[in-house]
């Protein structure tokens, strides 16, 4: 995702991704999932969730954009996973292990083509000011240009958010990421949304230096 890449299931990427719509839409979605979960393509699941008839949504050459749609899943997802981090919760905490700061690589694939694409992404931890967990930010690279972490936050049980928005290429495209960091694997587990209403999972996601031992 420009991180190329994250969602569901991108290093921060910044994927090719286009939003299926019209005649040619109704064909590549009977091989995603749709928003209730039916429908499946061989060995990887992707969410189409576009709209052609939502009056919000926003073209720009072949890319269609829902951000009303999109920001209320970022929002919607920002309350979940704070809200798993409950004082209890993190009075109970007694994990001593640290998340990793520094660079992760992963893999996805392109819903459109289905190739196979490697990106990097730079992820920095932060200690949350109110005690909570980790603040998320940093930056990432993919075949589709360059990315910045503009806001994102992980438990200390290692549940996590962040959200990516291209800074090169099509400065359009935002991807939200969600999912779960094996702290002591230096490894995440998760899913990529675009501001497409396209997603997909990450094929592959761990710090560089775990990848290559």
């Amino acid at each position: 995702l420009a991180f190329g890449m994250l969602f569901g299931p991108g290093s921060a990427c910044c994927l090719p991704l286009m939003c299926c719509c019209g005649a040619a839409g109704a064909a590549g979605a009977a091989a995603t999932v749709n928003a209730s979960g039916s429908g499946s393509s061989p060995g990887n699941h992707y969410v189409n969730q576009c709209d052609d008839g939502n009056p919000n949504y926003r073209t720009e050459g072949n890319n269609n954009y829902n951000n009303d749609k999109f920001q209320n899943r970022v929002q919607q997802t920002r309350r979940e996973v704070e809200n798993m981090g409950t004082t209890a919760y993190q009075q109970n905490n007694n994990s001593t292990v640290q998340p990793f700061s520094g660079q992760y690589t992963t893999s996805f694939v392109d819903p459109e083509s289905g190739t196979h694409h490697n990106a990097s992404i730079s992820i920095f931890f932060t200690p949350d000011p109110h005690g909570n967990g980790y603040r998320i930010n940093g930056q990432g690279s993919d075949i589709d240009g360059n990315t910045i972490i503009e806001d994102g936050f992980a438990n200390y049980d290692g549940n996590a958010w962040w959200i990516e928005k291209n800074i090169s290429g099509d400065l359009s495209l935002q991807v939200l990421s969600r999912g779960k960091f094996n702290f002591d694997k230096h490894a995440f587990e998760g899913t990529w949304l675009a501001n497409t209403m396209l997603g997909g999972p990450y094929l592959s996601f761990a710090a560089a230096a775990a990848a290559t031992t």
